[in-house]
């Protein structure tokens, strides 16, 4: 009696191709198996990602639970779920409110030096305004008390930390400084008022004494608070005011998420298309006259944010000029 012999693979037929005359290809029956459990997988997946994005999507992206989850996912992965959620669906996330004009430097790098303004305050209802419009839609984004000008300049600025924070428990409120005002007796005050931190930018090279003094007598989260950090050059053009800078030779052939996550107010309530855009050449709506979500979905933002999707910069002057291209949200 001839031994039993073990098959390991039993040939099939299968045929592939447009027509009945096509040769079949032989596959295993290990090798189809392989395949379906593959695309069962690859189903997995597209039904994970739907459903969590449908989750997502209930979920406003700003939100404190959302910015947890965030937190603990790798950085470039984080970068990536950011900018592919901003893409499909914009979100305002971040507020810039230019509260005051003013300035005490006049670096090179900015605009501040060659473009002068009048000195202004913002006026205090358009203040409230913009802050009882954002309790109204439970804004739990980041709010900037700040532009192109040195918000520790504004002697309100206690107050008007503390107003916003009354009304939105959970938003982060800061602001960015070149720390030349700076004391440690004024920032116990901002502190107290509900400001979350401060973004300390030393432009001399180093970090000047004032600053160092306040550092000194901080620690553990609080000194994590008061962030410092030393700049030595900056190279952004701002949409091309500062020919010094650079100039291109033709628009930038790349996209830029800003117009999808941010929102800049200036000082006299016009929002220019972002923070680029110092002297507000492409306004995107007034705040005086308008609330903030109708100008967030009006037709002018939608416009820029398909073409900068398309990495397509001729819309706009500020834009065809710019050298800048922010793609997630810091």
């Amino acid at each position: 009696m001839a031994p039993k012999t073990r098959v390991d693979k039993v040939a099939v037929t299968c045929i592939a191709g447009n027509s009945g005359t096509d040769l079949g290809k032989e596959t295993s029956v290990n090798e189809q198996r392989q395949k379906q459990l593959h695309r069962a997988e690859q189903e997995n997946i597209c039904t994970w990602v739907r459903t969590a994005w449908a989750r997502a999507r209930r979920v406003h992206p700003a939100s404190k639970r959302v910015r947890r989850l965030l937190g603990i996912l790798p950085g470039a992965l984080k970068a990536t779920l950011q900018r592919w959620a901003l893409e499909r669906s914009p979100r305002l996330y971040s507020l810039l409110i230019e509260t005051c004009s003013m300035c005490n430097r006049r670096c090179h790098f900015c605009p501040v030096a060659y473009y002068p303004r009048p000195k202004k305050l913002m006026r205090w209802h358009l203040y409230a305004k913009i802050i009882s419009e954002l309790k109204e839609i439970g804004f739990a984004g980041k709010i900037g008390l700040h532009s192109y000008n040195e918000p520790l300049l504004d002697k309100r600025l206690p107050r008007l930390i503390r107003y916003a924070r009354n009304n939105l428990p959970s938003a982060t409120i800061m602001f960015s400084t070149n720390g030349d005002l700076m004391t440690l007796e004024l920032w116990l005050k901002l502190r107290e008022a509900g400001l979350d931190y401060a973004w300390i930018k030393q432009y001399d090279g180093h970090i000047n004494p004032n600053v160092r003094h306040v550092m000194e007598h901080l620690s553990g989260q609080e000194r994590k608070r008061f962030q410092v950090s030393v700049f030595s050059a900056y190279t952004d053009t701002r949409g091309g005011l500062l020919k010094h800078m650079g100039q291109l030779e033709a628009p930038l052939k790349a996209g830029c998420l800003r117009p999808r996550f941010q929102m800049v107010i200036a000082f006299d309530g016009k929002v220019p298309i972002c923070c680029q855009d110092y002297l507000a050449r492409h306004v995107m709506g007034d705040v005086n006259r308008e609330s903030l979500m109708d100008i967030w979905n009006n037709r002018k933002f939608q416009h820029a944010r398909a073409h900068l999707r398309l990495k397509d910069r001729s819309f706009s002057i500020v834009c065809s000029n710019c050298n800048a291209s922010h793609m997630y949200p810091r």
